[in-house]
């Protein structure tokens, strides 16, 4: 039975409900980054047949008789290009590539912590076995019997492509549990500003902290507070976690 969203625990023991991306919507969004990839691709022929460095007749590098490598050359090209894109853009883009961004779906791990270096490297070299024998036959049949919609590198690499999560950050919904208003004086310094996953976790635990004890509290925010603060590469002078991720949310919700 085809299931339409799960349940995922994240490391700080905060609950996620996913929507599960559909088949459908993920091969639109592959077909939107297969024509990215040919513009680019061409664009870069068209420039290196203007430079001289290709030979328009017989692939030859600089004219020089090498046919042979010029067109190991471009196969070779065309591999990293292919695989190096989608690696790209899951690895420093939060695990969407401009196809996945534009239909707002993205990649996740299946156990909630961050994508891995290993698990992309994983799932983007198995797109040569969900590719077989084309235009990713296999790898969307496969999808459409899996009840996660996973195709094979997910399943292996445990990974899961489901619908952004979105909400207001101008409008937090527990504006009126913070113990404090943002300081007009504050001495809080962010070098990276987080993306909204990062914010929906401190989010979660600020609203659902009255329902755990003083103990777990801190605890929970003192290793919330660290993870938040060498991600953000915060300083400051707040040292207590929970004033410091209210510090931080805050600093997020009223920024343009």
């Amino acid at each position: 039975m085809k299931l339409d969203s799960i349940a995922i625990e994240s490391p700080e023991k905060i609950v996620f409900h996913y929507s599960i991306a559909k088949t459908g919507v993920r091969m639109a969004a592959y077909i939107l980054d297969i024509i990215l990839q040919i513009l680019v691709a061409a664009l870069a022929v068209t420039l290196f047949l203007l430079s001289g460095i290709v030979d328009s007749q017989t692939f030859k590098l600089g004219g020089r008789g090498f046919g042979g490598l010029g067109i190991a050359f471009f196969y070779l090209l065309y591999f990293f290009f292919q695989w190096g894109y989608f690696a790209y853009f899951e690895m420093f883009k939060r695990g969407q590539s401009p196809g996945k961004r534009a239909l707002k779906i993205r990649v996740i791990k299946d156990n909630g912590e961050a994508l891995d270096v290993s698990s992309i490297v994983l799932r983007n070299l198995l797109r040569a076995v969900d590719g077989f024998p084309l235009f990713h036959v296999l790898g969307g049949l496969i999808s459409i019997i899996d009840k996660k919609s996973r195709r094979l590198g997910d399943m292996v690499s445990g990974t899961l492509v489901v619908q952004e999560i979105g909400f207001d950050l101008k409008e937090p919904s527990f504006e009126t549990k913070l113990s404090s208003r943002r300081r007009q004086d504050s001495q809080l310094q962010v070098e990276n500003r987080l993306n909204e996953q990062q914010l929906l976790i401190i989010r979660k635990f600020l609203t659902g902290r009255i329902h755990l004890d003083e103990g777990n509290q801190r605890e929970l925010a003192d290793k919330l507070a660290a993870q938040v603060k060498e991600t953000a590469g915060a300083s400051t002078m707040i040292h207590n976690s929970i004033e410091f991720l209210e510090e931080i949310y805050r600093s997020h919700s009223h920024e343009d």
